[in-house]
């Protein structure tokens, strides 16, 4: 593991000579629900690879970039060097010589791998803003492609390259539910309905390693798991899913996930969790039969999710044994509040 400081290992494949046009922008951006991977031997430190699919949530996360005489950067602690490292890198690929201060404010909910994509949206946010005050001049799937590319995560307050699929970034800067391929290409999208709700469910579990970047053990064993695996899911995806959202059916989505959950490589990552995960199996089957719903692990956890059009019947259940939970919207994606 390769460890660095902002401004280093920069991967640049093209600068823009554009005009700046905004001097102020502040904007709200979402987090991500990333429901599984498509392919888990995919998976490469510093590449973007594995695909997958997921969808914005909102989520009360502000943003604020404007010239200034001086860098400052207002965020929460240990953030920072994730702040300056997608700053430094817009900077070079714009060829900016002047400063800025960022201001960022996360959701109370949001934390360092609770599986909500807060590294992944934050990312997004600035390198969206940063193109939107200069004229849109990166297309969105450029600027994906920038991001993944030099996707990073923290380790001992330095950084390092992470892995992504660039579902995260897909669906925030779409606002939509995307299907991601390998090497972070958008393979489908749309909106899902607003009546649908997402039920976040803290666990509370604890794993090995949540210190670190990434699990090896939980990555190396979803890897043996998922060989066979996905193949069926990939097929699935391609041959019903797709043609099915074409005619606005999200149900098979929902069935197939359920199933997607407790089998390949995303079983390895449930049962990386204590007491081999348990509480989350038990909470996947109980939910997994029920029409118009749609239950899972949301990335590598522990947070988990339910989305669904009635809510009460999962907030009984989460009252009945002591499971905290929050309701959220699906997000439209960054929404600038204010430029000038």
């Amino acid at each position: 593991m390769k460890l660095f400081m902002p401004g280093e290992n920069l991967k640049i494949f093209k600068r823009y000579q554009v005009e700046q046009k905004i001097n102020k922008i502040e904007a709200i951006f979402p987090g991500r629900i990333q429901m599984c991977p498509l392919d888990f031997n995919a998976f490469e430190f510093g590449v973007p690879n594995g695909g997958g699919y997921g969808l914005p949530i909102e989520l009360d996360n502000y943003i604020k970039i404007e010239k200034s005489d001086f860098e400052e950067f207002n965020i929460a602690k240990g953030k920072d060097i994730l702040v300056k490292h997608y700053y430094y890198l817009m900077k070079e690929i714009f060829s900016i010589n002047g400063n800025y201060s960022i201001t960022i404010k996360l959701d109370s909910i949001v934390e360092q791998h609770f599986g909500l994509g807060s590294s992944a949206s934050i990312a997004a946010a600035i390198c969206f803003l940063f193109n939107y005050m200069f004229d849109n001049a990166i297309s969105q799937n450029e600027l994906v492609e920038i991001i993944a590319n030099n996707y990073v995560e923290i380790y001992k307050n330095k950084l390092t390259y992470g892995m992504t699929t660039g579902v995260s970034l897909h669906s925030i800067l779409r606002g939509e539910f995307v299907i991601v391929s390998n090497y972070a290409k958008l393979i489908y999208s749309k909106k899902m309905p607003k009546d649908y709700k997402v039920i976040l469910i803290d666990t509370k579990l604890k794993r090995d390693d949540m210190d670190k970047p990434e699990n090896m053990e939980q990555i190396n064993r979803s890897k043996q798991l998922d060989l066979e695996f996905k193949k069926f899911r990939s097929d699935i995806f391609l041959m019903e899913i797709i043609p099915e959202l074409n005619n606005d059916n999200w149900q098979l989505l929902f069935e197939k996930n359920n199933i997607f959950q407790q089998n390949g490589g995303q079983l390895a990552v449930i049962e990386s969790y204590e007491n081999n995960g348990e509480l989350i199996k038990n909470i996947l089957n109980k939910f997994k039969s029920v029409d118009d719903l749609m239950v899972g692990v949301t990335s590598v956890g522990p947070t988990m999710f339910v989305i669904t059009k009635d809510e009460a019947r999962i907030v009984d259940y989460c009252n009945s044994i002591n499971l905290e939970y929050k309701i959220y919207n699906i997000s439209d994606g960054i929404k600038i509040i204010g430029d000038k």
